[in-house]
């Protein structure tokens, strides 16, 4: 009874809970069935005494999932106590002004004014979710408490990056434990609520339970002074700091505010909301020649409300009291005309300083930016003090949340949002992860599902983005298409072609020409509107309706000058961008944009893809490989960078259509930058999997006369060390590793080896497909071990672009019958390494080489962010001469972990004991090595002796084979992998 009338409280003390919206809006987060039992129609405190009642009913034997919506919502819809604040006394009237007016601009969803009806404004309170990023807090508990914590994240490397206690601000941090306290204790929930969704996770094995809990990006705001928020397009920056900057407005001046993800502030902050790209447009038009400093600052912000001379003095009073909070969006959209390069770094190096200049002073800083920028430009920023952390894709709870809110939001009968939301539910589960997981393309889709049902759902980006715009531009009646709300109408002139063609035109030479600093120039401004005039000169006197319809009434365009205007978003500009150069060839402009500056044109690149991919009109692929030649001939410097753009656009096996003298050029370009060290680990897998497209004639990767062409590297034998040293064994714990799970490493011994020879590669999917094509291969039973037979998986199933990557989803059993099958088809003694050939091989170099190098492009782990298994090679060689050792997949030897009774086979390796048997059953573990993408670094050493069953498969699992040192290899692949 306990906890009901703990609930009853908390529904009575909800605002307006005897408003019916109100009622609804408590009962929407919680199953149709549930609220189906609820009677709105009664008082406040009998609807609180019935809703409590069912809800502890129904969660009887349902772990409290539904006391917890309940909770949530109720907080979501009051907010703690704590959270609000009474108006000031000391409150000015301009600083008053300022915050009403900065609350009121940022209170509702940008995206809200694309619907149909055109005339709903979603507010942004009603349907922020919480998002998680890649910090965490770890909490030990003992006796009911907590013992110990942690806060980390994951560096580039991989290795993790705690933060020191005294950098944290003590009441946000004490809060935060309280809560988890609540949570998991005092309600006796065994997993935490839904705001902080549980990791299981056991650390170690010393009896003391873990729990990992991932941290919002206002939570881990709340708990730092100055922090980079980084996000791919759509991953939801920018409502991040929209809400952030809303709810401090809105606290500040003494406005109820659910604030729960925003731990305790010790001090009502004044918010100082910076749109970086209208801040960049600003100082260009001011001809700001110099360095930017927070005179400047306050200026714009000034300006913005109409040159308040007196808002300014109220928020540098503010600023120099270190009471102000400084939110900077998009340090991507800082950056400089590609034309006039040497003004990037300037440009960067400016804004950046601006942002140290003021976290100097005393005020928080929160920042946000595409990973390009950062990993470029932000080194500055880490110095001074800043950390960073990266968004996660939206959780499938997260996205459900969501949906159901947004969908209530836009107009939706509660009745009617479980309809919605399962209709939604059925399409985004075929959606690509990336795509479905980032914010602005779940807003998208629910706008798209209200509007036009699910028959018109996409799971192409490119569609859904083309939905999107045509819902902005073109949402207009077809018979009456109204102006700025009046009802006027546009004439048939106005046709629908050519205005699409002057917006396409116009976002890809905004892009390619943005301002640089050192110039005011119109013509190089971010839209001019003469410019735009002279494209949308085809229209003649209707001009400036369809302008003032598209700033007005569609939102595609926003005025941020006399003479400029500029995209609202900046992915509809960059679809545009795409749209515009898939319709008019303008490849050899964009190779040589884009290879000059890649990260800005990634996404326009992403999407151009995936347009040509579906086109099928095959000419603009010898066009494109025509302009990828002329940009490495004119632009040597930037050859890597344009054999990448060439990679990233040939996506696809029918991208790839091409004549046989195209095809060797553009082999020759892939192959040359595969191992560049400048490209990153995301373009030098675009290039891997176009090289494989168009046939990948590395030695050692294809097919020769159906028979896999390996490679081989030698091994010279001799006594070689084994194990984990004490040194290593330390930076393993400093990595996050426990002393029980490093344990099987040790100790260290030496033992003597003869000498052999090891693969250069890992086995590749053409290779191991042609085991599976041999007519005297995978069907025929002498190859396989007892209980390998009769075979369960089948033949491979090999995409175009993976056929130059490892071979996966295979079993022990069936790689000892590949290397029993070649062994016949070469006439060698094939066969899987021992554990211990492979970790001497893997280890060329020295104990040293147990110690991963903290460099991001060193293999393919967890911290590359690919997610997947790579084309072999990308990351180099050892210092003997093989490639993907370490990471990308673990690999399988033939010694076993266990044996049948489940005695472990530890070190020193003694090949008599037992391990080297193969006739062991299935009930035994076989050894794996080397990690894989999925692993972090603590992983990613070659002493790290992992296990699996031996008829277990995964995307994870490949294999590599050894022969004799006195075995001859077989030469170089000439053919194209099969």
């Amino acid at each position: 009874m306990v906890l009901e009338d703990d609930l009853r409280e908390r529904i009575l003390n909800v605002p307006h809970i005897s408003r019916t919206t109100t009622r609804e809006a408590l009962l929407l987060r919680l199953p149709r069935r549930l609220a189906e039992r609820v009677p709105l129609a009664e008082t406040a405190r009998v609807f609180a005494e019935k809703l409590a009642q069912a809800v502890v009913e129904a969660d009887r034997w349902r772990h409290g999932e539904n006391v917890r919506a309940l909770e949530a919502a109720c907080h979501d819809l009051s907010g703690a106590p704590e959270e609000t604040s009474a108006r000031p006394s000391s409150l000015s009237a301009p600083m008053s002004r300022y915050l009403s007016t900065l609350a009121d601009e940022l209170h509702h969803v940008e995206l809200s004014h694309i619907l149909a009806q055109g005339l709903v404004e979603v507010q942004l309170a009603t349907v922020y979710c919480r998002l998680s990023c890649d910090a965490a807090i770890s909490v030990r508990v003992r006796d009911g408490d907590i013992a110990e914590w942690r806060i980390r994240k994951r560096t580039a490397s991989g290795s993790t990056e705690e933060w020191a206690a005294p950098t944290l601000r003590e009441p946000a941090l004490s809060r935060l434990l309280d809560r988890i306290r609540d949570e998991i204790f005092h309600r006796r929930f065994q997993r935490p609520t839904e705001r902080l969704p549980v990791v299981a996770r056991p650390l170690s094995a010393d009896g003391v339970l873990h729990h990992y809990y991932p941290l919002s990006p206002l939570e881990a705001a709340s708990l730092v002074d100055h922090l980079i928020i980084v996000g791919e397009a759509g991953s939801g920056k920018s409502t991040v700091t929209r809400y952030l900057a809303y709810t401090l407005a809105q606290r500040a001046l003494g406005r109820p505010v659910a604030t729960r993800e925003l731990l305790s502030v010790d001090r009502t902050l004044v918010p100082i909301y910076i749109r970086i790209a209208d801040f960049t447009h600003w100082a260009v038009k001011q001809n700001i020649t110099r360095d930017i400093g927070t005179d400047h600052l306050l200026d714009y912000v000034a300006e913005q409300f109409a040159g308040d001379d007196a808002i300014r003095d109220a928020l540098e009073g503010a600023l120099n009291a270190g009471e102000a909070w400084l939110i900077f969006d998009g340090l991507d959209e800082s950056r400089g005309s590609a034309a006039l390069n040497a003004n990037l770094e300037e440009r960067y190096r400016r804004m950046t300083r601006l942002v140290n200049l003021v976290a100097a002073r005393g005020s928080r800083v929160l920042l946000t930016s595409r990973p390009f920028a950062t990993g470029e430009y932000g080194q500055p920023l880490f110095a001074a003090g800043f950390v960073s952390v990266d968004l996660c894709g939206m959780a499938d709870h997260e996205i459900e949340f969501y949906c159901r809110r947004t969908l209530s939001a836009i107009g939706c009968r509660p009745a009617d949002v479980d309809r919605h939301w399962t209709q939604l539910r059925r399409w985004i589960d075929r959606v690509d992860a990336d795509f479905k997981r980032r914010a602005l393309f779940v807003t998208l889709l629910c706008l798209v599902e209200y509007r036009h049902g699910v028959a018109n759902l996409t799971a192409s980006r490119v569609d859904l983005l083309r939905q999107a715009y045509e819902l902005m531009v073109w949402r207009w009646p077809d018979n009456k298409r109204s102006v700025g709300g009046t009802g006027k109408e546009l004439p048939y002139s106005v046709n629908d072609a050519r205005l699409n063609s002057a917006l396409e035109v116009v976002a890809f030479e905004t892009l390619a020409h943005e301002p640089s600093w050192d110039t005011g120039s119109d013509t190089e401004d971010d839209i001019d509107k003469g410019r735009f005039y002279r494209e949308l000169d085809v229209f003649r006197e209707q001009m400036f309706e369809v302008l003032e319809f598209l700033i007005e009434d569609s939102g595609l365009l926003r005025v941020v000058g006399p003479k400029s205007l500029r995209f609202s978003f900046r992915i509809i500009q960059e679809f545009l961008a795409a749209t515009h150069v898939a319709d008019t060839g303008r490849f050899t402009e964009l190779l040589g944009l884009a290879a000059e500056q890649t990260g800005p044109w990634a996404e326009t690149l992403s999407l151009l893809a995936e347009m040509l991919s579906s086109d099928d009109d095959r000419s603009w692929v010898n066009k494109l490989i025509d302009a990828a030649v002329t940009t490495v001939r004119e632009k040597p410097d930037h050859a890597d960078s344009a054999a990448w753009v060439l990679g990233r656009l040939l996506r696809d096996e029918k991208s790839a259509r091409m004549s046989a003298e195209y095809a060797g050029t553009v082999r020759e370009m892939l192959t040359g930058v595969l191992v560049s060290p400048a490209l990153n680990a995301d373009q030098r897998d675009d290039v891997g999997r176009a090289l494989s497209i168009v046939g990948d004639r590395r030695p050692g990767v294809g097919v020769r006369a159906g028979v896999p062409d390996l490679e081989w590297v030698d091994v010279p034998g001799g006594r070689v060390r084994l194990g984990l040293e004490e040194e290593a064994f330390a930076e393993a714990l400093r990595l996050g590793g426990s002393r029980e799970f490093l344990a099987p490493e040790t100790p260290s011994y030496e033992i003597s080896l003869d000498g052999f020879r090891i693969s250069k590669h890992p086995v590749t999917a053409a290779q191991y497909a042609a085991f599976w094509a041999d007519e005297g291969g995978a069907s025929d039973e002498r190859w396989w071990e007892a209980g390998g037979w009769p075979i369960s998986s089948g033949p491979p199933v090999v995409p175009p672009a993976e056929r130059n990557h490892p071979a996966t989803e295979v079993s022990w059993y069936e790689a000892m019958a590949f290397a029993r099958w070649l062994s016949d088809r070469l006439g060698l003694q094939v066969s899987l390494p021992t554990e211990a050939q492979w970790e001497y091989a893997a280890r060329w170099g020295g104990p040293a080489a147990n110690v991963p190098p903290g460099d991001a492009l060193w293999c393919n782990g967890h911290a590359t962010g690919l997610g997947r298994p790579n084309a072999v090679g990308i990351f180099g060689e050892n210092g003997l001469g093989a490639a993907d050792m370490i990471g990308n997949v673990w690999e399988w030897c033939t010694s076993a972990y266990t044996d049948d009774s489940g005695r472990v086979f530890g070190y020193p390796y003694d090949p008599d004991d037992g391990r080297e048997s193969l006739s062991l059953s299935d009930t035994c573990y076989r050894v794996v090595r080397g990690g894989s993408y999925t692993n972090v670094d603590f992983m990613l050493r070659p002493t790290v002796r992992g296990h699996d069953r031996p008829d277990f498969r995964a995307r994870r699992q490949g294999f590599r084979l050894v022969c004799s040192l006195a075995a001859e290899t077989t030469g170089s692949v000439d053919g194209t992998p099969t």
